[in-house]
């Protein structure tokens, strides 16, 4: 299950990332999409994009867009009025909106301004469970 929004989809315009936003439902524990101005958010931060952890597998990646993005980014700056956004779980960030953009951001050696999410201890499983699928991926 993705919680990613439209800029990390298949489409090739880059929209504004907080658009949606990651939250519960309360009733099934499912990760769904909501308005941003429905979650709190937290202080902007920057980090190195190496210290993120992805919940995308490299097929999920579109080379097209990352180098888009890096070329975007190098004539632009990495604007931090749309944060990576991620969570903590047990002191690893993950990555749950922004995949493209960090790894455009690792190319280009730079930090990348993060945002976190709480998220509940079920989000936070699936989570670490994505994460290690798409780490197996990376070993095959």
């Amino acid at each position: 299950m993705s919680i990613e929004n439209s800029q990390e989809g298949n489409s090739s315009e880059i929209s504004n990332p907080l658009e949606e936003e990651t939250a519960s439902d309360e009733k099934s524990g499912e990760l769904t999409q909501q308005p941003a101005s429905e979650l709190a958010q937290s202080e902007v931060e920057f980090v190195n994009p190496k210290t993120l952890l992805s919940r995308q597998k490299p097929s999920e990646m579109t080379p097209n867009k990352i180098k888009m993005l890096q070329k975007k980014i190098r004539a632009t700056g990495f604007n931090p009025e749309y944060p990576i956004e991620v969570t903590n779980v047990d002191g690893r960030l993950i990555i749950l909106d922004g995949h493209h953009r960090v790894a455009a951001a690792i190319k280009l050696a730079i930090d990348v301004p993060i945002t976190r999410q709480q998220l509940s201890p079920l989000q936070e499983q699936q989570l670490l469970d994505e994460v290690a699928e798409a780490q197996q991926d990376l070993i095959f």
